[in-house]
């Protein structure tokens, strides 16, 4: 199985534009059914939106739209422990690290992170906050998750 790890403000939705329920840019998201329908991959949310009731429900309506709703597998954990204390960068690393580690996801063949924070990890694409997810940076989680 391939994974994307995938957060929204950012990477789904960008300064310009907001087109779906104020929240989702239609470009971003046709860059992600991109990544999508090239790799055969599944998302898990690392957004700090993946406990937010409204925004899931707006998301699911998104991905109906672009027939992508049964490619969502789960989120990362939130680590209570450490986000008082830590950067949101060293959190989310931190979740990703826990959801990589568990023994319930051993059929994971390649993975790739989609964020606009800085992380110091392996297999990530960064966004710019101005643009979202760009076709380029569809390009460059495509070759991360097809690579052999």
């Amino acid at each position: 199985m391939k994974v994307i790890f995938l957060d929204f403000d950012g990477v789904l939705n960008n300064s310009n534009n907001s087109e779906y329920h104020n929240m989702f840019s239609h470009n971003n998201f046709i860059n992600l059914k991109k990544i999508i329908d090239n790799t055969d991959s599944y998302i898990c949310l690392t957004t700090s939106h993946r406990n937010r009731q409204l925004s899931l429900l707006m998301f699911e309506k998104v991905c109906n739209i672009f027939g992508i709703n049964n490619r969502v597998i789960g989120k990362t954990d939130e680590n209570s422990q450490l986000s008082s204390i830590a950067q949101n960068s060293i959190l989310r690393v931190n979740e990703i690290n826990d959801w990589l580690q568990n023994p319930s996801n051993n059929n994971l063949e390649k993975w790739v992170i989609l964020d606009d924070m800085d992380m110091n990890i392996n297999n990530f694409v960064r966004t710019n906050y101005k643009y979202g997810l760009t076709d380029d940076d569809a390009n460059k989680a495509i070759l991360i998750l097809n690579n052999n």
